[in-house]
């Protein structure tokens, strides 16, 4: 799909687009963004401008150029409408601005049925603040509050978000690319964990399941020189970072021609933070959060970003740049990582593996993430005392960890003594209740649901069952804030190794194990045409 134009170059001194020009006079002219056209002496011609212009040497005219094609897949949703929740939906109505308002040469935005079905998006309408008494009783404090909504996506593809067509919409685009295109594929959806973390998939429309080997496979014949990039945070997505390699194994390299990398938001054994039926947007904690907001430098209300997701300080924002901004910034239960991470890991030398004794480089990338995320550690970071500190740190943030989940488990016990209790009387006069999702049912509730209500509100069980809830409640954040505080900790401790293991390698050039790795971070290193 590249493409072959006539055009007069133009390009910054200090950072040079390689492409074929000839001289006129002592003019120079640099291309990026369309402008007027140019008389250069008996032709007339298209005239492109870069952006960041330093000094302008002129340039002649025209010759052949290709120009590479720059394709994004940006497709999400659930499996069904009861996962496919509003936070899922928003991310995919953001990132298809953000894509759609660059310069991408084609974006093709994919969701859940594509419209097919009428109500397909959870949505929890915050603003609805009271739980029906029946509600606490059945275990559903979302029951009242919960609808669902037509998308409000607008699919570029007419068809729905299931295993298959996913699967050929990705197979049908790399095939149809060429040397120096690039493929790059969003999701935002949901994910499950296989046996192996080859069998880890996707969870898409109709309660149907596209696995990571499915996708290398689809991508097996991808051209020499196509780069393809992903980026998946669902749950369980850190084998997915693994594409990058053959046969989906770290230790057998990276894949020959094509270069191939990808973000995930986990492990591949871990569940990611972020799906949500809130519309409260203040609630979304999610790494394609972070990731995009250090892509477009703000937030997707507009609001600014928190520091600085330009790390090299060029003016612009690379792929590798938004996750290092979202694993110093991001203020979640993730772990992210990348495909050079996961290679410096998997292939670090036995002697790297104990050298926690090494002095931190305080001044490479892993490094600086590591220092944002240790502003709350009560030690110099990079002092000799500092692991020590960041160790009691993680057993002091595990204990307070324990110590609410034990309360939560007692209080889910307590709750649930309570709800059988009450069932068991509301059924002595309203066995209908127990078959609920059935006309006799909802016939119940339409008719007597009031009479319910009010026998529930003077029920002593009923009476202590609502305050215990609300511990519940109360405790459930607690544990969440307190797993987010122990994920901080594994993050910095990751980044430190990340750090070692880099700074170590530097000093092997040539050597096939830093080859690889170079490959891998110069396609993380892309800046999309935002």
């Amino acid at each position: 799909m590249a493409r072959s134009i006539d055009l007069v170059c133009f390009f910054n001194i200090s950072n040079c687009i390689a492409m074929a020009c000839t001289w006129v006079g002592y003019y120079l002219v640099c291309i990026i963004e369309f402008g007027n056209t140019v008389d250069t002496g008996g032709s007339i011609v298209k005239v492109y401008k870069y952006k960041k212009i330093v000094g302008l040497l002129v340039l002649t005219v025209a010759s052949s150029i290709v120009l590479s094609d720059n394709i994004v897949l940006n497709v999400g949703g659930g499996p069904n409408p009861t996962r496919n929740q509003f936070s899922i939906e928003s991310n995919v109505i953001w990132f298809d601005k953000v894509f759609k308002d660059g310069e991408f040469d084609k974006v093709i935005t994919l969701f859940g049925s594509s419209g097919q079905a009428v109500r397909e998006v959870a949505r929890l309408d915050i603003a609805e603040s009271s739980i029906s008494p029946l509600s606490r009783v059945f275990e559903n404090d979302q029951l009242d509050r919960t609808s669902y909504q037509s998308t409000r996506v607008n699919s570029d593809v007419d068809q729905v978000l299931n295993s298959e067509n996913l699967l050929s919409l990705i197979r049908s685009n790399v095939e149809s690319l060429e040397d120096d295109d690039s493929l790059t594929l969003f999701f935002s959806g949901h994910g499950g964990r296989a046996t192996s973390d080859s069998g880890n998939y996707l969870y898409l429309w109709d309660n149907t399941e596209l696995s990571l080997s499915s996708i290398y496979d689809a991508t097996a014949e991808i051209s020499e020189g196509v780069h393809l990039r992903t980026v998946f945070p669902q749950c369980y997505s850190g084998s997915f970072t693994h594409l990058a390699f053959n046969n989906l194994n770290i230790s057998e390299g990276v894949r020959p021609g094509a270069p191939v990398c990808g973000f995930a938001s986990v492990s591949p054994d871990r569940l990611s933070e972020g799906c949500t039926a809130s519309i409260n947007t203040d609630e979304y904690r999610d790494y394609s959060s972070y990731f995009m907001g250090a892509l477009t430098g703000s937030d997707r209300l507009g609001h600014r970003l928190v520091g600085d997701s330009d790390i090299d300080g060029d003016g612009n924002v690379s792929l590798r740049e938004a996750h290092l901004y979202a694993m110093a910034y991001g203020r979640s239960t993730d772990l992210p990582r990348s495909s050079s991470e996961e290679f410096l890991v998997e292939n670090q030398l036995f002697n790297e593996r104990w050298a926690s004794w090494q002095k931190i480089d305080v001044k490479n990338e892993f490094s600086r993430a590591a220092r944002i995320l240790s502003s709350d550690i009560d030690a110099e970071f990079g002092s000799s005392n500092f692991y020590s500190a960041l160790n009691e740190a993680l057993i002091e943030r595990e204990a307070a960890l324990s110590a609410f989940e034990l309360d939560l488990s007692s209080l889910s016990r307590d709750v649930s003594k309570i709800q059988e209790i009450i069932r068991e009387e509301l059924m002595i006069t309203w066995p209908e209740l127990g078959a609920p999702y059935t006309k006799a049912f909802s016939d119940l509730l339409e008719s007597s649901g009031s009479d319910i209500s009010a026998w529930l509100e003077i029920n002593p069980s009923y009476t202590e069952l609502v305050p215990k809830q609300e511990l519940y409640d109360q405790v459930s954040s607690q544990v969440l804030d307190a797993t987010r505080d122990v994920a901080q900790i594994h993050r910095i401790k990751r980044l430190l190794l990340l750090s070692r293991l880099h700074t170590n390698l530097m000093t092997q050039p040539g050597s096939t194990r830093y080859n690889d790795y170079q490959a891998l971070r110069e396609c993380e290193s892309w800046i999309p045409p935002l």
